[in-house]
């Protein structure tokens, strides 16, 4: 037998993974502040490695992180509404193919052999042709263009942020002054 399931087997596995989701998703909901908790410390941790990593003027990072601060509820808006939706399906996908037990495929391996020989070969090149390789002078210079675009993006954001905030609390507090002051009907009939 070359280690195919049954129909039947592989009918159940698919429903108990359906099943998996679907519990997965009611302790999504009913876990919401769990989840908020977890992203924002997701977030706070790939912020920090963003700046650590990406970032190389030290005088930058005090008005990022307080532009990323900034943006944090943006982030765990979206990134709630989107683990609300795609959460626990990814979730059951990876905890499912964590209990297949299926041989590794050949393709794998001989992929892991290529990229060690090729790892190897690069071990002996001196440290200065690799950097100055044209591609990756290249490939250096897009991601600094798309860091700055992504600080230049989250900034304009938070700071259109800041602007509504600032436009609507005098209109709101205008409002609440006047639903505050009682309403007095002046008398226009005149007694004599």
């Amino acid at each position: 037998m070359n280690g195919a399931k049954p129909p039947e087997v592989e009918n159940q596995a698919e429903i108990k993974v359906r099943e998996i989701t679907l519990i997965l998703q009611h302790l999504i909901e009913r876990e919401e502040v769990t989840v908020r908790f977890i992203l924002d410390r997701l977030y706070e941790v790939a912020t920090a490695n963003i700046m650590q990593g990406h970032v190389r003027w030290r005088s930058l990072h005090p008005p990022l992180n307080r532009i990323a601060r900034c943006s944090q509820p943006l982030f765990r808006r979206v990134g709630v509404f989107w683990f609300n939706h795609y959460g626990a399906e990814l979730i059951a996908d990876w905890l499912h193919s964590l209990v297949q037990f299926e041989p590794e495929s050949t393709e794998e391996t001989t992929s892991l052999a290529s990229y060690e020989v090729i790892r190897a070969e690069v071990k002996h090149l001196p440290a200065n042709v690799i950097t100055q390789h044209p591609q990756v002078r290249q490939l250096r210079s897009q991601v600094r263009l798309l860091a700055l675009c992504l600080i230049g993006g989250v900034a304009v954001v938070s700071s259109s942020f800041f602007w509504l905030d600032y436009r609507l609390k005098p209109a709101t507090s205008e409002f609440l002054q006047n639903q505050s002051q009682p309403q007095v009907k002046q008398d226009t009939s005149r007694h004599f």
